[in-house]
């Protein structure tokens, strides 16, 4: 799966079987041209959702090229990935979109730089053996009194 996600943001081929999994029933109507189609800005956006919740490092760079999307949803949805993964490689792309023309994108970019207490020189703080984890799946937090985790939260 993590392997396809890359693909669509890559611009490669697109496996529409991959499509319907990652989108449900909206995927048919994209399949089928509307929104612009495979070459419109859903299928990356659900890409990176996938990305959330399947994950290798292997996606970074083109977690990172998301950055620069014309979609600011798929900017946001970017920033997300970045968040919950914590892709400290990423963060000061992440801290640049907070000039981005689109508030969504703003809020999320502004949300991962008020955490950004926890990344010293690009790489996140964390403890493997923290109990007090956000993302129950990343065992890269570490527990932290000061909420900055809790703003990442807010993200999912």
């Amino acid at each position: 799966m993590v392997a396809g996600c890359i693909d669509i943001l890559n611009g490669s081929s697109i496996d529409e079987h991959l499509l319907d999994v990652l989108a449900g029933p909206a995927a048919g109507s994209v399949l089928a041209g509307a929104e612009g189609g495979l070459t419109g800005y859903w299928p990356r956006v659900w890409a990176l959702r996938g990305l959330l919740y399947a994950w290798s490092d292997d996606a970074v760079s083109a977690v990172m090229r998301a950055f620069g999307d014309q979609s600011w949803r798929v900017r946001e949805m970017a920033v997300r990935v970045v968040a919950k993964h914590i892709v400290g490689e990423a963060f000061d792309d992440v801290v640049k979109l907070q000039d981005d023309p689109t508030p969504r994108v703003r809020t999320a970019a502004s949300l991962v730089a008020i955490a950004g207490g926890e990344i010293v020189g690009h790489v996140w703080h964390h403890s493997e053996s923290s109990t007090d984890l956000p993302y129950p799946a990343s065992p890269r937090w570490q527990s932290d009194p000061t909420g900055r985790a809790g703003a990442l939260a807010l993200l999912s």
